[in-house]
């Protein structure tokens, strides 16, 4: 699960927080999304960061794909989370999957999640009342 990260040394471009800072497979770049802005990709090695073609400033990066041309994307705090595969070159936008627990009694929201670079498996954790919960 991603949280808020402080980005700063000096090279990236990004001074702050940032919240779903995301390494690419390459580790050439971090995508971030900070409040109010679209998804951007910041140089590690120093320069310019530039938006993410199709960024939203309510997407969240929780995994790029294993060959670093989509990111998975969670569109805001929506339930059911609806995740979406973002090409990175273009700004393609393809439906994934949408998380929700079968039962929904007491469900405060979707906390988080994980998936696997090839995108074969996933797992997410949901709030039921005040405790975190791993769906089985």
């Amino acid at each position: 699960m991603t949280g808020w990260v402080w980005i700063g040394d000096g090279r990236t471009g990004l001074q702050g927080t940032a919240h779903a800072a995301v390494v690419a497979p390459d580790g050439l770049v971090v995508t971030a999304s900070r409040t109010g802005a679209a998804l951007s990709l910041y140089p590690l090695d120093g320069g310019s960061p530039r938006p993410v073609p199709g960024g939203r400033p309510d997407d969240r990066p929780p995994r790029w794909s294993a060959d670093g041309k989509w990111l998975f994307v969670r569109r805001g705090r929506a339930m059911p989370a609806i995740i979406e595969r973002l090409e990175v070159a273009t700004g393609r936008r393809l439906p994934w999957k949408q998380l929700m627990p079968t039962d929904r009694a007491g469900l405060l929201g979707i906390a988080g999640g994980a998936i696997t670079p090839d995108g074969a498996s996933y797992a997410y954790t949901f709030v039921l009342g005040d405790r975190p919960r791993v769906p089985m």
